[in-house]
């Protein structure tokens, strides 16, 4: 039963996440041949050219790193389902089998008749009491269930935009700091050291802060979830404990018929149901 009711753990995002490099090769040098009496010169490769480039290949890994990303999620989400299935289908069969062994054991009783119709009503009534309480029962669990489902996919959905928002954020200060280094391009010699100090500090600051986000996006999860389970486990045992209450009740109410109707020390009432 427990096994049945824990239906969902939460599953986690594994993240491919890339960030530009700065390695840009410095200008080539033109040469020049005093002695000739023509002079060859090579072309420099311009500040654009190399950015260019830069930029191009960036959208390239960008773009297979959002692929892989969404082939994670994909294959997350496939897997969550197929568990939530699977969850469910163990459920009904533990359900539908606990009905049909009630049902034999009713058949049972019937098959062996009943003294008088005080008797046989009095059955009735408990039966009736114990079909009420069972219909209780599984309403109270069905709902903490759909509750606990509930809770569990809007904090995979915050999860989710939480991630996608850091990654944005992420993108954006890379590309900021590309921007202004890209202003920088030709400067030389110590400030153009500078510039390139100054884009590695915002590449590093740009990751701390993403891996920070998502850390905190695990964290809210965590948060949100842990709540819910401790609140399923609880309407799972209320409702158990209210199903043991109503057929006690029901019992006594059995046994009391029975002896009035008998005129002697009650007999045994039915071993009660533990269909869910």
């Amino acid at each position: 039963m427990k096994k049945s009711i824990a239906l969902i753990t939460a599953t986690t995002f594994s993240l491919s996440l890339v960030t530009p490099l700065a390695a840009f090769a410095e200008e080539a040098s033109a040469t020049t041949n005093s002695a000739a009496t023509s002079v060859t010169t090579m072309p420099p490769k311009t500040c654009d050219d190399r950015t260019a480039a830069h930029e191009a290949n960036l959208a390239k890994r960008r773009a297979e790193a959002d692929a892989r990303l969404a082939e994670r999620r994909s294959d997350a989400d496939k897997k969550l389902r197929e568990r939530v299935s699977e969850a469910d289908a163990r459920f009904a069969k533990h359900r539908a089998d606990a009905d049909a062994r009630y049902l034999e054991h009713r058949a049972k009783r019937d098959e062996r008749g009943y003294k008088n119709d005080s008797v046989k009503a009095a059955f009735a009534a408990y039966r009736a009491s114990v079909d009420t309480a069972l219909k209780a029962r599984r309403a109270a669990i069905d709902a903490a269930l759909a509750a606990y489902r509930t809770t569990h996919e809007s904090a995979l959905a915050t999860r989710k935009a939480s991630v996608d928002a850091a990654l944005k954020a992420r993108r954006d200060a890379v590309d900021a700091a590309f921007a202004t280094w890209k202003q920088r391009c030709s400067l030389e010699g110590d400030a153009r050291k500078a510039a390139n100090r100054a884009f590695h500090d915002a590449l590093e600051t740009a990751r701390k802060n993403f891996r920070a986000s998502i850390d905190a996006a695990h964290q809210a999860y965590k948060a949100a979830m842990d709540p819910a389970r401790d609140a399923r486990k609880t309407a799972v045992h209320a409702a158990q404990d209210a199903f043991k209450a109503s057929v006690k009740t029901a019992r006594e109410t059995l046994e009391a018929a029975l002896k009035a109707a008998r005129g002697a020390t009650p007999t045994p009432a039915p071993a009660t149901t533990t269909t869910q």
